[in-house]
């Protein structure tokens, strides 16, 4: 029989101790562990590997890097649909800030309403940015117009996060006690 290197062992012992290994491989790692005292302690169990992987914190890694990549897809949505705001398409946003909504509340349940905030901050900010570049001058007007369009955008958003919550609700199983 051909001799196995002790990492190719490492690899197969749980294999073999699971029963799940061919009798070639059963073979090399008898053959391996006669010879090796390192895979032998391994074998034995006297040495712990640390193979434990504790899935409540994997899934949190997973949760926290999704919810992340979803914030994101969000504030460049927000972005793209208020910066639809000074083109003919504007009236897409319509569709665009409820949309943007309920998504929020899909992926973020109760912090949902942050994206709204969110929304009104960056329609403002957008709104104010472009009065001020046509006119030049800071006017009570503008600072009106701007906040306007802000809570218009934020609405829209809101109406995506209650239709949200309220299919969620209205199509949650009922938990039997």
């Amino acid at each position: 029989m051909t001799d196995i290197t002790c990492n190719t062992c490492m690899d197969l012992i749980p294999l073999v101790k699971d029963s799940i290994a061919s009798d070639d491989s059963r073979l090399l790692v008898k053959e391996h562990i006669n010879g090796c005292k390192d895979c032998a302690l391994v074998w034995n169990e006297e040495v712990q590997l640390d193979t434990n992987i504790d899935a409540k914190v994997v899934t949190n890694k997973i949760k926290k890097q999704l919810q992340l990549i979803v914030v994101l897809i969000i504030a460049l949505s927000t972005l793209f649909g208020i910066g639809l705001a000074t083109s003919q398409n504007m009236f897409f946003n319509i569709l665009l800030m409820p949309t943007i909504g309920t998504v929020s509340y899909i992926f973020l349940k109760n912090k949902a309403f942050f994206v709204a905030l969110f929304v009104l901050m960056a329609a403002y900010l957008w709104h104010f940015i472009i009065i001020y570049a046509e006119h030049r001058v800071l006017a009570v007007g503008g600072l009106i117009a701007s906040l306007w369009w802000g809570v218009i955008y934020a609405g829209l958003c809101v109406v995506g996060i209650v239709v949200a919550f309220l299919l969620h609700f209205a199509f949650k199983k009922e938990v039997s006690k």
